[in-house]
């Protein structure tokens, strides 16, 4: 194997690892990963795992998914284990308070926070 294939291997695997030490808060939507960020302790993708088995786009932002018809989202017909995993999803998403002026924001385990600006 190539080393150039090492390299990049070696560094998806510590950008996973950065990920685990990092809770999403979006605002926007735009910049954060509905299904793989670190939400509460959990990614999405974890938590709802029989309704991620449905989704079409399953890297889509925040802001994607929220502005889409259901059907342009998940696979249909669903079980409906998926189907109520959905409906805590859209619950979950409902009661969080996201504010379109303010970027998404990271914060790490430790407290300290960022956020990304989309060009």
């Amino acid at each position: 194997m190539p080393n150039w294939v090492l390299l990049v291997e070696g560094y998806f695997k510590a950008v996973r690892k950065i990920q685990i030490l990092l809770c999403c808060v979006p605002n926007k939507g735009n910049t954060a990963l509905l299904w793989l960020e670190n939400w509460s302790g959990n990614t999405l993708k974890n938590r709802f795992r029989q309704l991620f088995s449905f989704a079409k786009k399953q890297k889509c932002s925040v802001q994607f998914f929220i502005s889409q018809e259901v059907s342009r989202i998940f696979s249909i017909p669903m079980t409906s284990h998926a189907a109520s995993q959905l409906a805590g999803l859209q619950v979950l998403l409902n009661d969080r308070h996201m504010n379109p002026d303010i970027n998404d924001t990271w914060t790490y385990s430790w407290g300290a926070n960022f956020h990304a600006r989309k060009a």
